[in-house]
């Protein structure tokens, strides 16, 4: 299935990428991009592993979802940290101090590790989660219907 722009769908493109890879045992992947037909052809040696990753990548794309890419151990400045969190530079200072996140100093300047910043929002996310649950639970018990 391709979309309006003639990019398969994420579906199609994970579909052939796990068909291809069923027993293979290589560790690096070779794929073959055709650029304005065959005539225009390249190959990229990517490591398996990447292939994960990748897709995901592509169907936030396809999506239309805005999509940075960081490394995990990445040290981010609390400007930057705070864009993660959506969240005011202020606020995020906040949390580095109270020792909600942690953080360390370079000279005089904050830095946050984004591996840190995402656990702090998984963590953030549970607890609404459980806190809706729990709202939901003392609805029911009252009786309140929306």
């Amino acid at each position: 299935m391709s979309t309006e722009k003639g990019f398969q769908t994420t579906e199609a493109v994970r579909n052939r990428l796990q068909a291809a890879l069923d027993g293979a045992s290589e560790e690096t992947i070779r794929l073959i991009l055709e650029i304005g037909g065959e005539s225009e052809r390249t190959s990229l040696d990517i490591p398996r592993r990447a292939l994960e990753p990748l897709t995901r990548l592509l169907e936030l794309m396809e999506q239309g979802a805005d999509v940075e890419i960081c490394a995990r151990e990445q040290e981010l400045t609390t400007g930057k940290a705070a864009d993660l969190l959506n969240v005011s530079r202020p606020h995020l200072v906040e949390l580095l101090e109270s020792g909600e996140i942690p953080f360390h100093k370079v000279g005089s300047h904050r830095r946050v590790r984004t591996s840190d910043l995402l656990d702090y929002k998984r963590q953030r996310k549970q607890q609404s989660r459980k806190r809706l649950e729990e709202l939901a639970r003392e609805d029911e018990k009252l009786g309140i219907d929306y």
